[in-house]
């Protein structure tokens, strides 16, 4: 038998403080306690997912509707058959993971009665002891019968007629009265089933066999636990587990990828949860359901700055405006904006000059106190970028390394410092240990060295690359770096940063001669007063119309609503749509009137798309131009996004089914329970609108509410709204 008690134990102090697990700095700098105390909550505000089908499914199945659910809803709904968390870097997949493992750790241990802290150590078998208790967490096994668990073989046996409950007792929630007569499914755990044992794998640090990974990760939780391959592969194949896999696209090579694919086809019945930053890197594992990571709406974005910076918190927000506001949309950035600006008052112009800024405020304020060797300090850039450089080359030319071994990086730096410095390898060893305790870099499973983020290893090697660039020939730029995925990121920051125009276009042209759309891309990535000599780059190109108005919507840069605005009044309605659409991945402000014009075009296609653009800029402005398409008004200008909540609503009546979505958007991104009343008139209408309705409101709700909608009393009216068949 296995007691998995200490294990359950140790995962939950670990991961207690989950929203501290995956910081981007250690916590112990100069950040007052109060603040550092207001951390949690900032990452806990209701971060949505929504499902996404592949482009095959979609043809197969175009009645399919997106779902929308708050992140841990969402993985515990789909983790049984296996899911895959999609996000942009820094929206927040590896925390909601960490909470993930850490909820269904005190899910398991609750259901026999543990109290959070102690130290007790009970020798009965987890599950035998769960079913003892009969938590409503557990629900109970066949009666009468036995099977065989992760934790041995236990009886079952029949309940108690006094501890059974009758079929229609109702008992007192603070929510109202509830029926009583069958567990809420999300109370159970993963699948509606009794808990699982969740398990965590970091994909970084994967050098081995994913079973090892397994085992490493009980083993430190759990050192004394005797639990060989054969019981481990045993349990596996019953779905005992909650498997937790993040960063399959940081994984070392494409063999390490296809090891994974077959364990996830040789155990079908255990639930397991991959996360990933891209599907072009490494692919999707032939999964077939999807989660991708919605960005921070507005009113998000603003209670986690104020909660960050009270005093500065207002000031911030009204700096972020256009290409930052988006960055803004990530807790992740969103973070090192509020830490930038809490001591400089000041954002910087672009993502790039962020981490800059960033990492030099961490170096020299935040650690500026940390008893060090000044020597050491002085290398220290030097020697992340050389650290950060290795990695990222790798040992291959598609492959990158988010990981590294001590005795590598001891031999990396010692021969970057021979020539540099008196006993080079000392200094190596010394310094590392250094950035090891205070600085941006930690140590993994096995001994692994990694950055805190690997966009911080992006940045560090796009700080070196900047330092070779102009001794570098066009076709060396092209083919080693240009011309392979792992290079994007580092290439579009490196953009950033570069202070010479004419290097900075240059890189764009070379990059438009390797891929079109990675030429577009890093237009919107040099410095803003390069722009325009960037932008004529794309027009200089020889294409038909519409691959120009897609690729400038791609650059994401103003200098390009220019050249798009004439568009809208093409004599082809196809170059007009998509000129509209362009404008509005743009998302500028600036280009609201132009718009609502275009909802006035005589082409539904052209309609729809200014609807489309103008969800997608998603500001005040734009929400009151959507409601003037459905009635004209002689009121005052809204004060807030709220008070435009019953024109949005009439929008759902309308006949053009692209503007009754859009509205819908607009309506979840206000995310106002003000909304609720205004839609339960609406089920006496037909169907359509009705399902409308009842789809807006599910959207609302993780915005609304602080428990999923399926656990509210029965008795309550806003219920209604969710008993439409979907």
């Amino acid at each position: 038998m296995i007691n998995w008690i200490p294990y359950l134990e140790s995962v939950c102090r670990d991961y207690a403080k989950w929203w501290e697990v995956y910081t981007l700095t250690d916590v112990a700098g100069k950040k007052p306690l109060e603040q550092r105390q207001n951390i949690s909550p900032l990452l806990d505000l209701g971060l949505m997912v929504q499902t996404v089908e592949s482009e095959e499914k979609q043809r197969e199945r175009p009645e399919e509707k997106i779902e929308r659910l708050t992140v841990l809803e969402g993985l515990r709904k789909y983790a049984p058959n296996h899911v895959l968390l999609v996000g942009r870097p820094g929206s927040g997949k590896s925390t909601a993971l960490a909470r993930l493992l850490l909820e269904e750790a005190e899910k398991l241990r609750s259901s026999i009665g543990l109290p959070l802290g102690s130290t007790e150590i009970r020798e009965t078998p987890l599950l035998e002891e769960a079913e003892k208790l009969r938590s409503p967490l557990s629900p109970p096994f066949s009666r009468g019968g036995t099977r065989e668990t992760p934790l041995g073989t236990g009886e079952t046996r029949e309940t108690p007629a006094f501890q059974k409950k009758d079929e229609g007792e109702t008992k007192e929630t603070p929510l109202g009265r509830e029926e009583t007569g069958k567990t809420p499914p999300l109370e159970r755990g993963v699948g509606g089933d009794r808990p699982k044992i969740p398990i965590l794998i970091e994909l970084r640090y994967s050098q081995t066999s994913v079973l090892s990974r397994i085992q490493a990760f009980i083993h430190k939780h759990h050192p004394t636990i005797n639990i060989d391959t054969a019981t481990l592969e045993t349990l596996l194949r019953q779905g005992e587990f909650l498997l937790l896999f993040d960063g399959f696209n940081e994984m070392a090579s494409e063999a390490a990828r296809q090891l994974l694919r077959i364990f996830r086809q040789d155990y079908p019945k255990t639930a397991m949860v991959f996360t990933t930053r891209d599907l072009s890197l490494g692919g999707d594992l032939g999964i077939e359901k999807r989660l991708e990571m919605l960005p921070m709406t507005e009113s998000q974005m603003q209670e986690f700055v104020c909660a960050y910076l009270p005093f500065d918190g207002e000031k911030l927000w009204q700096q972020l405006q256009g290409r930052l506001r988006e960055l803004g949309e990530t807790p992740m950035f969103l973070l090192m904006l509020c830490s930038v600006f809490g001591y400089n008052k000041v954002i910087p112009a672009n993502l790039g000059l962020v981490f800059r800024s960033f990492t030099q405020t961490y170096s020299g304020r935040l650690k500026q106190d940390v008893p060090v060797d000044e020597s050491s300090r002085l290398w220290w850039d030097r020697l992340l970028q050389e650290l950060a450089w290795v990695m990222t080359n790798g040992e291959s030319k598609t492959e990158i390394m988010v990981a590294i071994s001590r005795p590598k990086a001891e031999e990396v730096l010692t021969e970057f410092l021979r020539g540099e410095v008196v006993a080079p390898t000392d200094c190596a060893m010394r310094w590392l240990e250094d950035l090891l305790e205070h600085h941006l870099i930690q140590v993994g499973d096995d001994g692994q060295i990694s950055f805190r983020h690997q966009l911080l290893q992006e940045y560090y090697v796009a700080e070196r690359l900047l330092s070779l660039l102009s001794g570098l020939s066009d076709y060396e730029l092209q083919w080693d770096y240009l011309n392979y995925l792992k290079w994007t990121e580092v290439v579009a920051l490196m953009l950033g940063l570069v202070e010479n125009e004419a290097l900075a276009v240059q890189v764009v042209r070379l990059a438009l001669e390797v891929d079109w759309f990675l030429g577009a891309r890093l237009v919107g990535q040099v410095q803003g007063k390069f722009q325009e000599l960037a932008f004529v780059e794309v027009e200089r190109l020889e294409l038909p119309v519409l691959v120009k108005v897609k690729l400038a919507g791609l650059t994401k840069s103003d200098v390009a609503i220019r050249r798009l605005i004439p568009l809208l009044e093409h004599s082809n309605f196809f170059v007009r749509g998509r000129a509209a659409e362009a404008l509005g991945k743009i998302g500028s402000e600036t280009v609201i009137p132009e718009l609502v014009q275009s909802l006035e075009d005589s082409d539904s296609y052209v309609r729809s798309r200014a609807a489309f653009a103008l969800s997608k800029i998603g500001s005040e402005t734009a929400i009151e131009a959507l409601i003037q398409l459905r009635k004209k008004s002689d009121s005052d200008e809204h004060s807030s996004s709220e008070t435009a909540i019953p024109g949005l609503i009439s929008l759902l009546e309308y006949e053009d089914s692209y503007v009754c979505w859009n509205a819908a958007e607009a309506l979840g991104k206000i995310g106002s329970e003000t909304v609720i009343p205004e839609l339960i008139p609406l089920l006496e209408f037909p169907y359509s609108i009705k399902w409308g309705a009842s789809h807006i409101c599910k959207i609302l709700f993780s915005y609304i509410f602080p428990i999923p909608y399926c656990l509210l009393p029965k008795s309550n009216k806003i219920l209604a709204l969710f008993k439409i068949e979907m």
